[in-house]
């Protein structure tokens, strides 16, 4: 509707000013109106492209950045946050259940805190068990440990399992012994019978020993089980 009363405007001042013949003023004045048009169709055109582009390119720098851990084909859990989602834990709780393991474990490894100890206790079993990462001991152990701390229960009872094993740590039957009885107090299934098979290669003052450290642990933080913590033997005088 606009462009008809441009054309009729100009067709009307030619006639009045008698610029020409009127069938030459119309034939100039539609001229005009035809090369506005492909001007500005080829200007919208050109917006057009532009702005997909620009669409495109904003688009791309919110995707969520990949991992790069030269030591395995998984992203490394030691690695800084950069996906901090409300239901991140959602999603890889999600992929853990539906046993999408290299799901899970990319997504705990990029979540703050990389999802507390729940999140850390996943990894670690993944690690220990080469699901979703190849296996590494190494790794489960720190994770566990991590874990434990943070106080989460499969986690401690799992720790115990290391230091009473001897793997990936030096075996140490008495803080096996403590986290199995921090784990057995939680109501972790098969921590009571580990506590009672590390108790069998304790001294009367080791056990002691271990029995007020996992009672201070429980009433005041596990950060106090994670430290070395050791008493004189005395088996060769004291018998179990």
């Amino acid at each position: 509707m606009h462009l008809v009363g441009i054309f009729i405007l100009i067709v009307a001042i030619g006639v009045f000013f008698g610029v020409g013949d009127s069938r030459q003023i119309a034939a100039n004045a539609f001229g005009c109106l035809v090369t506005l048009l492909i001007i500005g169709g080829v200007i919208f055109a050109i917006g057009s492209i532009i702005n997909r582009f620009s669409e495109k390119k904003s688009n791309s720098s919110e995707e969520i950045p990949s991992f790069d851990d030269s030591s395995s084909s998984s992203p490394s859990p030691s690695a800084d946050a950069t996906i901090p989602p409300q239901n991140s834990n959602d999603l890889a709780e999600a992929a853990f259940a539906e046993k999408r393991y290299v799901d899970a474990f990319s997504i705990y490894a990029r979540m703050k805190r990389h999802g507390g100890a729940l999140g850390l206790d996943r990894m670690a079993w993944m690690y220990a068990s080469g699901n979703g990462v190849p296996q590494n001991s190494a790794k489960a152990f720190d994770l566990y440990r991590r874990a434990a701390v943070l106080g989460d229960s499969n986690a401690q009872l799992n720790l115990g399992t290391y230091y009473g094993s001897g793997e990936a740590t030096p075996q140490d039957y008495l803080k096996a012994y403590v986290w199995s009885t921090i784990a057995a107090a939680r109501g972790e299934e098969g921590a009571a019978q580990n506590r009672d098979n590390y108790e069998q290669s304790l001294s009367h003052q080791q056990l002691a020993f271990g029995q007020d450290i996992a009672e201070k642990c429980m009433k005041r933080s596990m950060a106090l089980c994670d430290r070395d913590f050791s008493i004189p033997d005395p088996s060769a005088t004291d018998a179990n």
